[in-house]
């Protein structure tokens, strides 16, 4: 039976796929939540020190980021504790 290159990458990709959604990294032992809720930033939060340029450019993307996406913790396969 012959197989183009073209197929024989499609059938990798596909397998490759289904490699991914396993999750590599062992789990949690124990999950522990904070009881006190988000830590809250001020909106002024500003960095203090020597004018770091990449720094403040770093903390301003991240905190957009943060704020446009409403992020929240990533939960695992089990229930935290």
């Amino acid at each position: 039976m012959k197989i183009t290159i073209a197929a024989a990458i499609g059938l990798l990709a596909l397998t490759l796929t289904e490699a991914v959604k396993v999750n590599p990294l062992p789990a949690p032992v124990q999950i522990k939540w904070a009881k006190t809720g988000p830590v809250k930033v001020d909106k002024n939060f500003k960095i203090v020190g020597p004018n770091h340029d990449i720094l403040n450019k770093a903390y301003a993307r991240t905190a957009n980021l943060i704020k446009s996406e409403k992020w929240t913790p990533v939960t695992w396969e089990r229930p935290a504790a």
